[in-house]
């Protein structure tokens, strides 16, 4: 019988950072780590104990976890409104600002962000 069902997309919960001790870890040293939903996840551990670059780089991960979907969905828009623009008007604008836009660069970064499917995974393999 075939399974005619899309599988439920997937929903990222929020990421956090929050202490962490076990004795298996850094020889039971607290250190910070990185949780999901409510601490129903445990992500990932960073070694430093709890110090504040540790610290720091925890919350960054968390950071940029959490914005990367409504950032990939910004950058997606920009890419399509920079594809109606003229070519000139783009060089004119790199030009005052110094910076280039480089839209091909943005579709590549649009690439590198998106998940692979499952399927993709099995090929490269």
């Amino acid at each position: 019988m075939e399974n005619n069902r899309t599988p439920p997309a997937f929903e990222r919960p929020p990421y956090y950072v929050s202490h962490s001790r076990c004795d298996g870890v850094y020889d039971g040293e607290e250190h910070w780590a990185l949780f999901a939903d409510d601490c129903h996840g445990h992500i990932a551990d960073l070694d430093g104990g709890l110090t504040p670059e540790a610290e720091a780089l925890a919350e960054f991960i968390a950071l940029a976890c959490n914005a990367h979907e409504d950032l990939l969905r910004e950058l997606k828009l920009a890419s399509k409104f920079l594809s109606t623009i003229d070519p000139a008007a783009i060089i004119a604008a790199e030009n005052e600002l110094g910076i280039g836009l480089a839209p091909a660069n943005i579709i590549a970064a649009i690439a590198s962000a998106e998940p692979v499917p499952n399927d993709a995974h099995e090929h490269a393999a």
